[in-house]
């Protein structure tokens, strides 16, 4: 419709089409409230780092492989990180959390 190239494309109606294209088009985030976007800067790692816990304490999930941690353990650490940050906490080394988890 617009003739310009994009990465991303929607689908309005049974046309795909740009952000560009389409009128009045919002991320879900740009219509928060200043107020509520700081509140979910910080307390989104502490829920977030909850559900990625369970997710590697699920049975066969694994922590470590060939002495390197998973992705998945790798998120969890980082939001560990963000959490504990936002608490005002020093962070520690990435080697202490690995092996604190282990």
């Amino acid at each position: 419709m617009t003739g310009e190239r994009c990465r991303t494309l929607y689908l309005a109606g049974k046309y795909y089409l740009s952000r560009k294209a389409l009128q009045g088009t919002l991320y879900e985030s740009q219509t928060y409230s200043k107020y509520y976007r700081y509140l979910d800067k910080t307390f989104e790692p502490g829920l977030k780092s909850d559900n990625l816990y369970n997710e590697i304490y699920k049975p066969y999930a694994k922590m470590h492989y060939r002495s390197k941690p998973t992705p998945k353990m790798r998120k969890v650490l980082q939001m560990k990180r963000a959490y504990d940050l936002s608490k005002g906490k020093v962070p520690k080394s990435f080697k202490v959390y690995f092996l604190e988890c282990i």
